[in-house]
């Protein structure tokens, strides 16, 4: 079996998807919890890589 992740709003709107499918499920827990980790601290940019007043 392949897992994979969606990080979802309450509503169920993805807001993002695993990069790739993991062997074990205990890979893919610990890839969310990365992205989870590293968007509280994120840079916002637009298209262009130009940073955004906001902040994650």
């Amino acid at each position: 079996m392949r897992w994979v992740w969606e990080l979802r709003m309450n509503e169920g709107e993805v807001l993002a998807r695993s990069p790739r499918e993991f062997a074990h499920l205990e890979q893919a827990i610990a890839s969310i919890q990365l992205v989870q980790f590293a968007a509280s601290g994120a840079l916002i940019v637009d298209a262009d890589g130009r940073r955004l007043a906001l902040r994650a």
